[in-house]
């Protein structure tokens, strides 16, 4: 799974979640803001993205952790933007991996 992938898919998602619940598409691109100050999410949004965000993973067979360090540290959120979050994505070990070592 390469970045651009992830990040096309991300704003796909994003732009698709945004749209439903405002009736306007915004621009998203790599560097746009997703949590926080001038993010383009609510915290109900946030939570469709991140089940969007879990579904995509499993399809690609990664393992994607809501709880881990990364992804909800608040200086380190996984949620400051589009890129951030692709690269918190592309750092979740394999399913495969994540079922021998349990």
């Amino acid at each position: 799974m390469e970045k651009a992938e992830v990040v096309e898919f991300l704003c796909r998602v994003v732009g698709d979640i945004v749209e439903n619940e405002t009736g306007r598409r915004p621009a998203v691109a790599e560097t746009s803001n997703l949590w926080g100050q001038n993010g383009l999410l609510s915290s109900l949004m946030l939570v469709e993205l991140m089940l969007a965000v879990e579904d995509f993973c499993a399809e690609q067979g990664k393992n994607f952790s809501w709880t881990s360090d990364s992804t909800v540290s608040e200086q380190r959120s996984a949620y400051r933007s589009v890129a951030s979050l692709a690269d918190v994505i592309l750092t979740m070990p394999d399913a495969a991996a994540s079922r021998e070592g349990a």
